[in-house]
């Protein structure tokens, strides 16, 4: 099978980048259960960004929630802060399932194919 016969998941992490260790590890996990992994991964925590830098980021965050097939809330000791709130209700408007992924919990790899699901290659 060759890698355009192959169609893998997506899923998007979302959460304060004020821990990037937490995003590294939720994106290795889920890459090595099986998804093609998006994120803040251009991002530099404490940098100043100007007010149009900023809208056009989340522009392209809210498109990444549209493109993920799931998304992955990425928390440190369970913190959920406003604008992930606000990108959680937003993802699940669309329809898009939403599952937490905690660097001091154990985490947990989703399964691939997901459960319940066929394998989509």
């Amino acid at each position: 099978m060759t890698s355009v016969e192959l169609e893998l998941p997506t899923v998007v992490l979302i959460g304060s980048i004020r821990h990037p260790e937490a995003f590294l590890a939720a994106g290795e996990s889920e890459a090595l259960a099986g998804y093609i992994v998006l994120g803040p991964w251009s991002y530099v925590p404490g940098a100043a960004l100007s007010a149009a830098t900023l809208k056009r980021l989340q522009l392209a965050h809210e498109c990444m929630i549209r493109m993920a097939d799931e998304v992955l809330v990425v928390t440190v000791g369970g913190y959920i802060g406003e604008h992930t709130r606000r990108e959680i209700a937003y993802a699940r408007k669309r329809g898009k399932p939403v599952r937490q992924f905690d660097l001091q919990a154990t985490p947990v790899i989703a399964p691939y194919p997901p459960e319940g699901g066929a394998d989509r290659g």
